[in-house]
């Protein structure tokens, strides 16, 4: 809502109108029959999934295209605004380690580009700790808040020792916790949290959550200014911006376990 938000009152200020479209899992030609309907200049698109090469071959013919997400291929022919998703989970999973958490649960899924760097990052972290990574600790699920929920049930009851997560969205974190919390294990105590994304709910749940902000505010703008480029001539750009650690209750450094 963030994006959106930033991305309604940068096309207002320059001087455009915003059609907002939703969609389904993203699949099939929507998003050519979409452009084939001459209903729009440009197309600003919040997240990619896994269609990075059908987005690309429309972009081919109609590079009028902004994707808030990571840029897949350096021959890619739309542009991209994002944070440096990497470096996210290698904030997170380094906190978590700093303060002292040896097994690290990787709690998410890994069919979007952003989310695979994300796993890189937490792998990236184990290592310059010296430590391996555990099949046991890596808990791959699809998305959403019940699955997330389950996903932790199952960890917690399956035996194998953690002392920490490391969820790929504030929305897992949350169900992470709501899991520990009733299976009787305190946060941060027993086991630390820290999410990704930084959504309203993120300060407000008890205890409060450790998470990764991405500059929503920021990314609005950007996003427009580079579909008004394409619409100039201009080649795709990609930006990344440097994601924040935000430390909260959920994993602060002074718990003991």
């Amino acid at each position: 809502m963030e994006i959106m938000s930033s991305v309604a009152e940068a096309v207002d200020s320059r001087g455009h109108q915003l059609l907002l479209a939703s969609t389904r899992a993203i699949s099939g030609d929507w998003l050519k029959d979409f452009v084939q309907s001459h209903t729009t200049d440009g197309v600003i698109l919040i997240g990619q999934g896994g269609q990075h090469v059908h987005i690309n071959d429309i972009a081919k013919s109609f590079p009028f295209i902004s994707v808030w997400g990571a840029k897949i291929s350096d021959d890619q022919s739309y542009s991209t605004v994002g944070t440096d998703n990497e470096e996210g989970g290698f904030r997170a999973t380094s906190h978590l380690l700093n303060i002292g958490r040896r097994r690290i649960a990787f709690l998410g899924y890994s069919n979007q580009p952003e989310i695979k760097l994300r796993d890189q990052g937490y792998r990236r972290a184990l290592r310059e700790f010296g430590l391996d990574v555990s099949p046991g600790l890596e808990r791959i699920a699809l998305a959403g808040k019940d699955v997330g929920y389950q996903t932790t049930r199952e960890l917690i009851r399956s035996g194998v020792e953690f002392d920490a997560i490391f969820a790929v969205s504030d929305v897992y974190a949350i169900a992470a916790l709501q899991a520990l919390q009733e299976e009787g294990l305190r946060v941060p105590e027993d086991v630390a949290i820290v999410g990704y994304d930084d959504i309203a709910m993120a300060s407000l749940y008890n205890p409060s959550l450790t998470t990764i902000r991405q500059n929503h505010i920021d990314a609005g703008p950007l996003l427009v200014d580079n579909v008004l480029s394409a619409m100039a001539g201009e080649k795709p750009k990609h930006i990344e911006m440097v994601p924040e650690l935000i430390v909260r209750a959920s994993s602060v450094p002074s718990a003991k376990k």
